[in-house]
């Protein structure tokens, strides 16, 4: 009979390990098949549920088109988090309704770690902007990895030396001075509406499909000002082609050490700043803590890579690192600074305190 038992216990450790053993086809890293251990509030350790995660590869779904700011980024990103896993995260562009596509269809897959959301800051104005009816609520953030901020350009032959002088000219003939701009709630659409607020100036704001052809207008002398994003300028004005006025930021940033901060010239907009298009990854609602923590796990272990840094460096994007409910806190005061922007300015009518969204 002992004999018996022995041998039942010999095969059930070997099923045991047979299953400890199942995942992507790579051992990863132990935060990939177990979740770590949590610490009370009497500081001992707890152990939480065991979860199986990942046994398959991870859909990956980016906001926007290939070769875009939120594509690269995310690609950046992913082969980190990928060998953290020991799996595959089969990147895909899915693209439409400043990320409500994507975002959508993440919402519809089973709540279970295997559909990510790479996105940018579109996924904060959904509502607002009467694009989806998709809530900050419905999504839990892995992290925010990533951000810009908007500088304020003029060709180098421009008569406009400083951010005075064009606030003076706008004063002085209102509507007058074309400004590049995309989008209602993309970057130059929203800082020239805080221009607006503080100062009471206005522009003639000449709508272009993105940076790229907004900057090409400007060095063409075809539009007088853009409001870009930093990384994006960031070579035309090493390059001397652009002159940078101003960065509407509350610190300064790599690459532009030299320009005035809109904080430092007007206080005012220390209400708005920071603020500037952001990257992330989210999961659904509903996804066990257990994976959550595995996937913010090795996000973390990806940001920090020699390999990432280097292209946050080189990029010109801000680094952030933001997890958990920093990353959600970060979120939810930047859709609060866009919505109350937006509707100051008459953008969009619905009072954003109907969808929940405080005033910051």
């Amino acid at each position: 009979m002992k004999k018996t038992e022995k041998i039942v216990g010999l095969l059930l450790c070997v099923v045991l390990m047979a299953f400890s053993f199942t995942g992507c086809g790579n051992s990863g890293s132990e935060s990939s098949t177990t979740a770590a251990t949590a610490s009370t509030t009497e500081g001992t350790s707890a152990t939480k549920a065991e979860v199986t995660y990942p046994v398959k590869d991870i859909q990956g779904y980016i906001t926007y088109g290939a070769g875009g700011g939120t594509d690269i980024i995310s690609r950046a990103i992913s082969p980190g988090v990928q060998e953290v896993l020991g799996c595959s995260i089969v990147m895909q562009n899915k693209t439409g309704a400043a990320g409500g596509v994507a975002t959508q269809h993440v919402l519809a897959q089973p709540a279970d770690g295997y559909s990510l959301l790479f996105n940018s800051e579109g996924v904060i104005s959904f509502q607002f902007m009467d694009i989806a009816d998709i809530s900050l609520d419905d999504l839990i953030p892995i992290m925010v990895y990533g951000q810009m901020c908007g500088v304020l350009l003029v060709r180098a032959d421009s008569p406009y030396q400083t951010f005075e002088d064009v606030l003076a000219a706008a004063k002085e003939s209102p509507g007058k001075l074309t400004m590049g701009a995309t989008n209602i709630g993309a970057l130059p659409y929203t800082v020239a509406s805080m221009m607006q607020q503080i100062h009471g100036v206005e522009f003639n704001l000449i709508e272009f499909e993105g940076d790229g052809d907004a900057n090409t207008a400007l060095l063409g002398g075809h539009i007088e000002l853009f409001i870009c994003a930093n990384a994006t300028s960031k070579a035309l004005v090493e390059s001397g082609e652009l002159r940078a006025l101003v960065l509407f930021n509350d610190k300064s940033v790599e690459g532009f050490e030299d320009v005035p901060l809109a904080t430092e010239e007007y206080e005012e907009y220390k209400q708005y700043l920071p603020y500037g298009p952001f990257f992330g990854a989210c999961v659904s609602k509903g996804t066990p803590q257990e994976v959550v923590d595995i996937l913010t796990d090795a996000f973390i272990e990806s940001f920090n890579g020699d390999a990432f840094q280097s292209y946050l460096q080189t990029s010109g994007t801000i680094p952030l690192g933001l997890t958990g409910d920093d990353a959600l806190k970060f979120m939810k005061e930047a859709q609060s600074t866009l919505a109350y922007i937006l509707y100051d300015a008459g953008s969009i009518q619905v009072d954003p305190s109907q969808y929940g969204i405080e005033r910051n």
